[in-house]
């Protein structure tokens, strides 16, 4: 099977910056999903978590991902520069989008800069439920998440929390993209796989209903066969 390797990236204290604690709430909703059956079974061992990093702590962590499946996450502050790329502000200093690319045939970057307020309640007790999911059925949802990975076309996904010159406002509650891409695959019922495109247009339906300044944007090019999110029996 292919491997995969997952490194969620939260900045919720950047030094001279406004504090983001929804960021922080942002990175434990991906590793709490990520490691469900719902999200794929990942093991402990194939998600890295970096709270404020530095770029250098980024850029080791990108060049030492494994071929296979990247799966990069990051909330926090951001920005667009002049040459149209999207930055992400670290600790002591921002990296471009285009950085986010390691050596992996297959990789999925979601990049949420922007901050908005949704029903985490609902969100973390889903979580919770699923965190008492039986492991021993860990290794079937696996085996459908791996054979869907096997099966989409190779290349790099990119999605965007916001479009070009958009911003959200922070909330304790998280990021309102994220927490809406999370939701959809704690929710979601089945059966079989529900695609990185399906998943995107249902959290971005979501964003859009609220009527805010914010519009998600993805790149996941003309596939056939999209990158799994969420798995189901």
């Amino acid at each position: 099977m292919i491997k995969r390797h997952a490194l969620i990236i939260g900045c919720p204290n950047v030094n001279g910056q406004e504090k983001l604690p929804g960021a922080q709430i942002d990175v434990d909703a991906w590793k709490n999903f990520l490691l469900s059956n719902h999200g794929g079974g990942w093991y402990h061992n194939e998600i890295t978590v970096l709270t404020n990093p530095t770029p250098q702590e980024v850029h080791s962590k990108i060049k030492d991902m494994p071929d296979g499946y990247s799966f990069i996450t990051f909330s926090g502050h951001g920005y667009v520069d002049s040459s149209s790329s999207t930055m992400i502000c670290l600790q002591g200093g921002n990296v471009s989008e285009l950085d986010l690319v390691p050596s992996s045939a297959r990789t999925t970057v979601i990049l949420d800069s922007c901050r908005g307020l949704l029903q985490v309640k609902a969100l973390k007790e889903s979580l919770e439920m699923l965190r008492h999911e039986v492991a021993v059925d860990r290794e079937k949802f696996r085996d459908r998440f791996d054979i869907a990975l096997e099966h989409a076309e190779k290349g790099i996904c990119r999605i965007y929390g916001c479009a070009f010159e958009q911003a959200a406002q922070e909330s304790k509650a998280g990021g309102d993209f994220t927490q809406a891409l999370v939701l959809t695959g704690v929710n979601w019922s089945g059966p079989g796989v529900l695609s990185l495109r399906a998943a995107f247009d249902t959290a971005e339906k979501v964003v859009r209903s609220k009527k805010s300044q914010q519009t998600p944007e993805c790149q996941l090019g003309r596939r056939i066969h999209h990158f799994p999110f969420a798995v189901y029996d």
